[in-house]
């Protein structure tokens, strides 16, 4: 499965992710990374919840020995 990517670079949806995780700001996102628009943090987290609602997920239960 491939990795989306943030428009027009390199950078995964994914690191941006955790970079917001983490606890920076989009302000200091944007300082590192300044080839982004503003646009894209807000965007990168709507792309993951959209992909998140998606996803199934099904918990199973420990098979007893």
């Amino acid at each position: 499965m491939l990795n989306p990517v943030i428009g027009g670079t390199k950078i995964p949806v994914e690191f941006i992710l955790k970079l917001r995780a983490s606890g920076l700001t989009v302000g200091e996102i944007l300082q590192d990374y300044s080839h982004l628009a503003k646009e894209d943090i807000p965007d990168s987290l709507e792309y993951d919840a959209t992909a998140l609602k998606n996803k199934i997920i099904v918990e199973l239960e420990a098979a007893s020995a």
